[in-house]
């Protein structure tokens, strides 16, 4: 009986041992031995995600402005400061020009969580990049005054520099930054006339400096040409920066390559139809004989060559759009224009589309058809509009070639 109880108590408890599924190990899963193994592989992750994320820093001294859409006159939202750190979300279509500097306008967030856009011309993939900058680029003169080198950043990792120094051949030279200090951003050979040889060169000296070097030698002869007297003569001139920026008002050029939506395409075909016969009429009734130029006037208003120029509203009182409108009216009306200039003296905007006319002679967009039916004129038209101090129209351009 005692035999029967063990041998029943052995197959029970090894019933029970086999009924305990051993759990399936996948050899690619982590084994973590710690809550510390974990929390630094988990760490090892975060890393690996933000090295995919697109961070720049700020390059601009006064700060950057966000605004709430691409392009100079959208609506401000914040600013950032110099040197900041911002992830770059998108690039756009809309393409800026700041002097030497080209780069599209970005769309970013800051860590504080500000999103919106700025140009992305002032934004650098490294700070040792925005320090090299901001060291480097600005205006530069001698203690007269007179004498001056200008350094501004470009593209691609470049440099634009110019001077006025007359013994220099070129005046204008770009250098690769990893070259800044260690070339001659100018340089020439003294020809030798007067007795006079050696080099004349602009370079930054080992302390830093932008100097100006004059390594001359200067020999004199007798009758036989023969050298009786050598003087070697070497100095440098230091070149003190007078400015953070190589020009105070640089020219600003945007453009934006997309297609008008279509609401605003059909305003801007109303609005080049208003132009277009105004052409006509100022033809009819100039007030001067025609120019050798082909130029026609009336009331201030004048055609010269494919373009309607117009200075006052003496045609335009009817119009949507006419001197003295603002410049959110035209927003409002036309969108996002296709390129916006900036100068010292200069503002203004310009819109573009290309049209044909057809055997009725009405004005057509392109993409309605292919515009080569027998009788029909191709139409390359744009309308610019400048500006005064405050932001009002001062003069409207019209131009209608065919093609």
């Amino acid at each position: 009986m005692k035999k029967i109880s063990l041998l029943v108590l052995a197959v029970v408890c090894c019933i029970t041992a086999c009924s305990k599924k051993e759990p399936v190990s996948n050899p690619a899963a982590p084994v973590f031995n710690d809550v510390n193994q974990q929390a630094l592989v988990l760490e090892n992750i975060q890393d690996d995600v933000a090295e995919t994320k697109d961070f720049r820093y700020v390059n601009a001294r006064e700060g950057l402005r966000v605004r709430k859409a691409p392009g100079l006159d959208a609506e401000k939202v914040g600013i950032l400061e110099n040197r900041e750190k911002v992830e770059v979300i998108s690039e756009t279509k809309m393409t800026m020009q700041i002097g030497m500097l080209y780069s599209s306008w970005v769309e970013i967030k800051t860590e504080s969580g500000l999103t919106g856009f700025v140009y992305g011309g002032y934004l650098e993939k490294s700070l040792n990049d925005v320090e090299l900058i901001q060291k480097i680029e600005g205006r530069y003169a001698d203690a007269s005054g007179e004498n001056f080198v200008t350094i501004e950043p470009m593209v691609n990792q470049r440099f634009r520099i110019r001077t006025n120094y007359p013994m220099f051949e070129k005046v204008f030279a770009d250098i690769n930054w990893q070259d800044i200090f260690t070339k001659n951003l100018f340089f020439a050979r003294a020809d030798g006339s007067g007795g006079i040889g050696g080099s004349i060169a602009v370079k930054f000296n080992e302390k830093g400096k932008l100097v100006f070097i004059e390594d001359l030698v200067k020999c004199e002869f007798d009758d036989d040409l023969n050298i009786v007297n050598r003087q070697k003569n070497y100095s440098e001139v230091i070149l003190e920066k007078v400015s953070d920026t190589a020009e105070e008002n640089p020219r600003i050029l945007q453009d934006y390559r997309d297609s008008f939506p279509s609401e605003k395409a059909n305003a801007y075909r109303d609005l080049a139809l208003y132009f277009y016969p105004k052409r006509d009429f100022v033809i009819k009734n100039t007030e001067s004989e025609e120019t050798e130029d082909g130029a026609y006037f009336y009331k201030g208003n004048y055609i010269l060559s494919t373009s309607t120029i117009f200075v006052n509203n003496e045609l335009l009182e009817d119009g949507l759009i006419k001197i003295g409108s603002s410049k959110s009216q035209i927003y409002d009306l036309l969108g996002v224009p296709f390129r916006i200039i900036r100068e010292k003296k200069t503002d203004y905007m310009e819109y573009s589309m290309n049209f044909y006319m057809d055997n009725s002679m009405n004005l057509c967009f392109s993409e309605d058809s292919e515009g080569s039916e027998e009788g029909n004129v191709n139409l390359s038209t744009s309308i610019c509009f400048y500006f005064d101090d405050k932001d009002l129209v001062s003069e409207i351009h019209f131009s209608a070639e065919g093609f």
